[in-house]
């Protein structure tokens, strides 16, 4: 059995023509890879909304009020390690990009056996550990969290608290939102108040789950999609 593969990608481009071009490409990629979209029209607007769940992120290079390189910086200093294309004409940009770590350079008009070869090369990635990061809205500030380390995310009124093997961290949100944001993993839902890394899952014993730090219940309307998920992963 094939395993699908699912990653998240952002296109930053202030040319809505360039942006739909790039996103039917990925969206149409096909051979069991789901790529799910999200666009913006500029750099602010991008850091506006920022989230840690991207795969990877399209920045074009040549955009007015924040260039590409400049983008990339401001993102780097908040997450190291997300995969950075740069889309361009301007070939002399490229020397640039190596300073941000690039992951990968695409020149407009982009081609799709270029987006094939990038989209190959970040599958490959992918599996290895995995060292995307969330981040969490703390008092007085954020605080970045692997996303391999959280077993599972809890929810009582409006408070989160992430479980995780390093320790207990609490934020403030809602669980939908985390739910969206961890997309690209192995998250499942066994009840309306637990989000659970099935890559922690030990066992699922009548309506529990089994974890290295507890059980949690299993409710009904969630045990069919939950065991389907959990099942997935082992296959």
């Amino acid at each position: 059995m094939v395993k699908e593969v699912y990653l998240k990608a952002a296109i930053v481009d202030d040319s809505e023509t360039d942006r739909a071009h790039l996103r039917s490409l990925l969206e149409t990629y096909g051979n069991g890879i789901h790529i799910a979209v999200e666009e913006f029209h500029s750099g602010n607007s991008f850091l506006d909304k920022v989230k840690l769940g991207f795969d990877l992120v399209f920045f074009d290079i040549d955009m007015p009020e924040m260039d590409g390189i400049t983008l990339a910086n401001r993102l780097r200093a908040i997450d190291k390690d997300i995969l950075i294309v740069f889309v361009t004409n301007l070939g002399s940009y490229a020397l640039q990009g190596y300073a941000v770590n690039a992951f990968d350079f695409l020149v407009k008009p982009i081609a799709k056996e270029d987006v094939q070869r990038t989209i190959e090369r970040a599958i490959e990635r992918k599996r290895e550990p995995d060292q995307r990061k969330i981040l969490l809205k703390i008092h007085g500030g954020y605080q970045a969290l692997l996303v391999s380390e959280i077993i599972y995310v809890e929810i009582r009124g409006h408070d989160l608290t992430f479980h995780a093997t390093s320790g207990e961290f609490s934020s403030k949100g809602g669980l939908r939102e985390v739910e969206e944001e961890l997309s690209a993993s192995r998250f499942a839902r066994c009840n309306n108040c637990f989000l659970v890394n099935l890559d922690f899952v030990q066992a699922i014993e009548k309506d529990e789950v089994v974890l290295p730090n507890g059980r949690l219940p299993i409710s009904r309307n969630k045990k069919k999609e939950f065991v389907t998920r959990f099942l997935e992963g082992i296959q």
